[in-house]
Order: C-alpha cells, then structure tokens, then sequence
C-alpha cells in the first residue's frame, strides 16, 4: 500500500499490468485504468473509466463515502454521471483526473497489458539536416565573386583610358604638326 498524503496521485501500475479485476478470477475492462490517491486518513485506489463512470475505495477496504453517497445525491449514481465532469466526483477521484499525464500512462500500461499497443516501439529517424550546407566547390563564394568582379572593373577601366591615351596622342599630335612645342606649351600654361 502507498503512502500518499492528501492529494498526491500515483499510477497503480500492478492493478494496470493485470487482465484480472480485484479478486483474480475475473477479466476487468479494458477501458479501466487503476490509480491511486492520498486522502486525508487512507489512500484511495479510483478506478477511472470515461465510458461506464469513475470508482472510488479505500485502498484493500470499503467503497469511498464521498463518491458513492455524497456526490451520487446531487449528481445520481456512478454509471449516469458525467465522466468528463470532475466535479461530479469525490475529491480522490477529482485528484486523479487532474494529473493527466499519470491518467494517460496508466491507460498505456492497461493497452498493452491487454495487446493494443506493443510495449516497445521503434522510431525511425531521418539523417540530420545540416543547419548550414557546405559551400559546393564549383560555385565560388561570395568574396570570390567580387574579387572577380572589381578584376574586370579594373580592366575596364585600364582598357578605357588607354583609349582615351590613344586619343589624347592622336590629338597632341595633330597640335604638334600645326605648332611648335613651346607655342603649345604656353598656351597651356595660360588655360590652367
């Protein structure tokens, strides 16, 4: 018997693991899953079944009070009231209904006690995906492509000026032809 104190839940993963009700001689329900529950004196073992109506006892002893006679004069009896409800159970009951991921391993353990689900299951997983692919080699990075780039302005630029260098000799020497050096070279010092 657990120790619970008041409010604590725990799985009863024997109860759930067995085909067998309580007495050993007869097949329980499969949709049943066994938890406990602390109260104030005892532990409660609730049964929660969403189809037929949750069950509460003290732990090995007698039905609790609260689920069969408290709740069921306001809200009739265990197999008319509202499954999904919580507050038409005793408190062992609400306590147990709370803590969903206890509520949801304990339906687990009961499917595969009854062969609805295989105790292991096998997870396929893809290869990674890297976050940031390798550079291919054929493509040239970044600074690679503005290197080469800024090459062909800089050929550009040389191929254009010594077009205009060629333009600028063809034109000197037509002045040359017309005049004489220091009439050309005077006549540039009075323009600048």
């Amino acid at each position: 018997m657990a120790d619970l104190s008041n409010g604590e839940t725990m799985v009863d993963v024997t109860r759930n693991e067995s085909r067998n009700g309580d007495s050993g001689r007869r097949k329980r329900s499969e949709n049943s899953a066994y938890l406990l529950a602390g109260g104030s004196r005892d532990t409660y073992s609730v049964t929660v079944n969403f189809e037929t109506g949750h069950f509460c006892k003290v732990d090995g002893g007698a039905n609790c009070k609260g689920n069969m006679h408290g709740k069921g004069q306001k809200f009739g009896p265990i197999n008319a009231r509202d499954t999904r409800n919580s507050g038409a159970w005793c408190k062992h009951v609400q306590a147990v209904l709370a803590n969903v991921e206890a509520v949801a391993e304990a339906q687990e353990i009961t499917a595969q006690a009854f062969g609805k689900v295989p105790a292991t299951v096998t997870a396929t997983v893809k290869p990674p995906v890297a976050a940031f692919p390798e550079t291919v080699k054929d493509e040239p990075t970044a600074r690679e492509r503005l290197a080469t780039l800024e090459a062909e302005a800089a050929a550009l630029r040389d191929s254009l000026k010594a077009d205009e260098l060629s333009e600028l000799r063809t034109v000197v020497k037509g002045l040359l032809d017309r005049f004489e050096y220091d009439e050309i070279k005077d006549a540039l010092k009075a323009v600048a």
